[in-house]
């Protein structure tokens, strides 16, 4: 069956401002998930972890309050004669970051909530000796 070319469809032409719009679009999403990446990485959440933290010196030691991310909310205390007091405040699995000690460390990740996929050593470290942030558990330890 024959159309007879009266009756066919015009062809459609993106035009110039379309195609302008979607390169902008795919050029916005691109420098957006760069962004996100680099906000992912080890050293911005070490630099995360310091800048949610603040310590102060008392009598017997010293005081570090952390809040990281939306809801991660946890306390270090120096109490005195190698004695350290650690208030996790919250700390869910299931938020963007949570705290969880390990080896004798305070330890930040990622949690089920952050939208990026991390490998098993990714975190943030804290000395409970001295409420210092370490970017590996080997420098935290060290601290002991």
């Amino acid at each position: 069956m024959l159309i007879d070319p009266s009756e066919r469809r015009p062809h459609r032409k993106y035009s110039t401002r379309r195609a302008v719009a979607v390169l902008a679009a795919t050029a916005l999403l691109s420098l957006a998930s760069a962004a996100h990446a680099q906000q992912a990485s080890p050293e911005a959440l070490f630099r995360m972890v310091v800048a949610g933290g603040t310590c102060k010196q008392n009598p017997d030691g010293y005081r570090c309050e952390y809040r990281v991310g939306k809801k991660l909310d946890f306390m270090v205390r120096d109490e005195g004669n190698a004695v350290y007091n650690i208030s996790f405040r919250h700390s869910d699995i299931e938020d963007d970051f949570y705290a969880v000690m390990y080896d004798g460390c305070i330890v930040v990740t990622p949690g089920v909530g952050h939208p990026m996929n991390f490998g098993r050593d990714y975190g943030a470290y804290i000395a409970p000796v001295n409420g210092r942030v370490y970017r590996t558990l080997e420098q935290c330890k060290a601290a002991r």
